[in-house]
């Protein structure tokens, strides 16, 4: 079973573009190795468990996962 999660930034109430840059210094420590590529990233947690994140920058519409 999976399901998707959507991450997305708000400001004064409107939503605006999620700030990649800050995403991956943040998730960097938990990345397999040759696991970022464009817009997506393998992650592992410290107790095994897996995810793939995905994250694309919406721009100026501000949609961002």
């Amino acid at each position: 079973m999976s399901y998707s999660i959507f991450l997305l930034r708000f400001v004064d109430g409107e939503p605006v573009a999620l700030d990649t840059d800050r995403l991956l210094r943040v998730t960097e420590p938990y990345v397999v190795p040759d696991g970022r590529d464009e817009g997506f990233s393998g992650l592992r947690a410290q107790d095994g468990g897996e995810a793939d994140l995905y994250h694309v920058s919406g721009g100026e519409e501000g949609c961002g996962v």
